[in-house]
């Protein structure tokens, strides 16, 4: 997703640190499974209208590219700044990222930040070594919510219930301490069926939309000031193209090329940045 090593880790940490006192609170949002060219503010069909408002008050990278489209494959990359063939994480469930990895999340622990996070799959519990560095790791996934005919089966949560937990969280806060918090929404992956029967994918992205908003609402109502804010899919989803239904296998731009949104001091609001 990132051009060089590390240059994600420099960039968010760099933000904070340049930030007016008191230190600012930092929000990441992973979208399992998302392709770029769904979003609106992208030109793409899906209505977005609160990631939209987040790309109008910030900058969006129209042709951000993630390093493989396996889902802890690239947040090992998210969060460590390193190309898979640096952090070692190769596959979903076969692999673990090590202990001797430096993560964002212990960075901004180390800085005096809060830090917690919320996983919709049990693809990135916490036996996957991401939760180095969070104070609190929320991985308690009880539903199994497949797809009718899904590829790929692992345990999961409505997005819902991880906006829930996040909220929750950021409710019983009882210090001054900034806060980092990562929500992963995995709720386009492989679309579950809801009371009106099966999602389409773009209604999933859509669902995942509204998300977004209810946790940007939720935050101003328990947050003084509005965090920095970084969204970004993981991934995207092949839906046929290439004789791919979903991903994993191929490295076309339907299943590489995601969508990435930073709000921040120091970013022009309503940029549009084109190169990779």
């Amino acid at each position: 997703m990132f051009p060089r090593p590390a240059r994600f880790l420099a960039l968010l940490s760099g933000l904070a640190a340049c930030a007016s006192p008191p230190p600012p609170d930092v929000l990441v949002v992973t979208l399992d499974t998302v392709r770029a060219d769904r979003m609106g503010y992208a030109g793409g069909p899906v209505m977005t209208p609160n990631i939209d408002a987040l790309a109008a008050s910030g900058t969006a990278y129209l042709d951000a590219v993630a390093p493989a489209p396996i889902t802890l494959v690239s947040h090992a990359t998210l969060f460590t700044g390193l190309p898979p063939a640096a952090h070692g994480v190769r596959n979903n469930g076969t692999f673990r990222l090590t202990d001797e990895a430096d993560t964002l999340a212990e960075a901004f622990h180390r800085a005096g930040w809060a830090t917690g996070a919320f996983v919709g799959a049990s693809v990135l519990d916490r036996r996957q070594g991401l939760a180095q560095g969070f104070d609190t790791y929320d991985d308690e996934v009880e539903e199994h919510l497949d797809a009718d005919g899904a590829v790929f089966t692992y345990p999961r949560r409505d997005g819902r219930a991880v906006v829930g937990a996040a909220l929750d969280w950021l409710a019983a806060r009882r210090d001054d301490r900034p806060v980092f918090a990562w929500v992963h929404l995995f709720d386009a992956h492989d679309p579950p069926r809801d009371e009106d029967g099966p999602c389409s994918y773009d209604e999933a992205v859509a669902g995942l939309d509204r998300r977004v908003g209810e946790l940007l609402d939720g935050w101003r109502e328990f947050r003084a000031a509005e965090p920095i804010v970084v969204l970004a899919a993981d991934h995207g989803e092949s839906l046929g193209e290439h004789g791919e239904r979903t991903h994993g296998v191929f490295i076309y731009d339907a299943t590489l090329r995601v969508p990435l949104v930073i709000r921040a001091p120091g970013l022009p609001p309503g940029a549009r940045v084109e190169a990779q």
